[in-house]
């Protein structure tokens, strides 16, 4: 399986977890919290169309922690991203790092194009 096929996977893999009503099983959160920290602006929009009777209704439980976590991981991405155009990268792991959030940061705007 190459790198796009196991990203796909994941994805679809998280979608069906926040699709659900209950996670059951250490391994199953382990996963689940894998895939919320590897995909945070996937989750977040996935939340956003699987769970808006249970936000509307104030029935967040975890979410709310979740959602959290995700959006300031998703901002970490933004400042991180805005610092390098400040200070361009020198070192070649801080250009290895840029490229990283390019992609990121890319997938970011793209994903919230698509939503709005």
């Amino acid at each position: 399986m190459n790198g796009f096929d196991k990203r796909k996977r994941e994805i679809d893999d998280l979608r069906k977890l926040v699709q659900q009503d209950k996670i059951v099983g250490s391994i199953s959160h382990e996963y689940f919290r894998y895939l919320r920290t590897r995909y945070p602006s996937h989750f977040i929009s996935f939340v956003n169309e699987y769970k808006k009777k249970e936000i509307e209704q104030g029935k967040y439980g975890m979410l709310e922690e979740w959602l959290m976590e995700c959006v300031n991981k998703v901002n970490s991405f933004y400042k991180e991203f805005n610092e390098y155009l400040i200070n361009p990268p020198q070192t070649e792991k801080d250009k290895t790092r840029f490229e990283d959030l390019v992609i990121k940061v890319e997938d970011l705007l793209i994903k919230q194009s698509k939503s709005n």
